[in-house]
């Protein structure tokens, strides 16, 4: 391979890492505006893995070079050695990348993209082996670098995805849930009858996995017998461990579509990557989310009307109060009167649960317990 081949490649493999990020944006969150600093990023990445990719192209090319190229046995062997061998070393070093380019510093990255890799390479091969096959069957020989990197693009998405955990679907589903009307009451949860709508779901989450944690108690609702009825303390740092309700129905409700529901199931809605941290001082809060980026919120629990913002920076007013039991219960709507979703959070046991009431009624929680 000399060098003009190899410049080629290493130009391919960048440009197809920035088409990756502004598709990922583009499925994620296209009413915002693109962030230049992710598409260098992603450039930057691509550039840095393509040795690995090329030097992975090289070795095939030694073992397999004098067995016929449109052998079935060949494409098995093929794919068995890429699977075993080339994906988990080029699927954890594009997430070690992403996650140092993206956060700057690596104290649980490691611990991060272990937890990650079971799930990516479960996927990776669903993904890549019948479309191997596919194209050795179905693709015209001069059609199948092209082939190959537009699949490698669709992959990138994936990865670019799962290493932002939460970020990417919670922004995904509070853009959606917006478009639905808060509902007040969880249909067969008699506990739920009296608690008020606690619409904001987007100041108070302001990060990924924010969203899908208020999705995690279960569909019938949290016992609020056990909760204390003075003011409860909803102070520390939090992390979302575990998550509950119909999460897929939930965001079927909301109008976010199929490809992307099944988008969030793959990243298990955050959990084990969204932390919040509440601040309060009886009734005054300050939550902080934090996930791909940091949003913060401060609202008085006295039910009156508010100005403050949302996960993504955009102004809301918000009304919060205590509903029975020690239920903080938050509604909100933007500046033209389109109404949020109704947000409720309350203590159980060691645990701190956010819901979320779709209009048609379908409950999702999110249970955080302090790290």
């Amino acid at each position: 391979m000399d060098w003009f081949t190899v410049l080629g490649e290493t130009f391919a493999a960048c440009v197809m890492c920035m088409i990756a990020e502004c598709s990922h944006h583009c499925i994620v969150e296209p009413r915002s505006p693109l962030k230049v600093m992710d598409v260098a990023c992603q450039g930057v990445v691509g550039l840095g893995l393509q040795p690995i990719t090329l030097s992975w192209a090289r070795l095939l090319e030694h073992w397999f070079g004098a067995l016929d190229p449109d052998a079935v046995s060949t494409l098995l062997r093929r794919v068995l050695v890429t699977q075993t061998f080339f994906a988990p070393l080029i699927n954890s070093s594009y997430l070690l990348a992403l996650e140092l380019l993206q956060k700057g510093r690596a104290p649980d990255m490691l611990d991060e993209v272990r937890n990650k890799m079971v799930d990516v390479m479960r996927a990776s091969v669903s993904f890549w082996v019948p479309l191997h096959f596919l194209k050795q069957r179905f693709v015209k020989p001069e059609s199948r670098v092209l082939f190959g990197r537009l699949a490698s693009v669709v992959w990138m998405v994936f990865l670019t995805g799962r290493s932002r955990g939460i970020t990417f679907a919670v922004k995904l589903s509070h853009r959606s849930i917006r478009a639905s009307s808060s509902s007040n009451v969880v249909p067969g949860s008699p506990r739920v009858a009296s608690p008020p709508r606690s619409g904001t779901e987007e100041p108070t989450w302001i990060g990924d996995e924010a969203f899908f944690e208020s999705l995690d108690s279960p569909r019938g609702g949290p016992s609020l017998s056990i909760l204390e009825t003075s003011v409860p303390d909803h102070s520390g740092d939090w992390i979302l461990t575990r998550v509950s309700g119909d999460f897929d129905r939930f965001l079927g409700d909301v109008g976010v579509p199929w490809l992307k529901r099944r988008f969030f199931a793959q990243v298990k809605y955050g959990v084990g990557h969204v932390t919040m941290k509440v601040v309060q001082n009886t009734e005054d809060f300050e939550i902080t989310n934090v996930a791909q980026s940091t949003t913060v919120m401060q609202f008085r629990v006295d039910g009156t009307d508010q100005s403050s913002t949302d996960m993504i920076g955009r102004p809301v007013v918000c009304r919060a109060r205590w509903a029975e039991q020690g239920v903080l219960e938050l509604e909100s709507k933007r500046s033209d009167g389109e109404v949020l979703p109704v947000r409720r959070q309350w203590r159980e046991g060691d645990e701190l649960i956010v819901a979320l009431v779709s209009l048609q009624g379908t409950v999702a929680n999110r249970h955080y317990t302090r790290k």
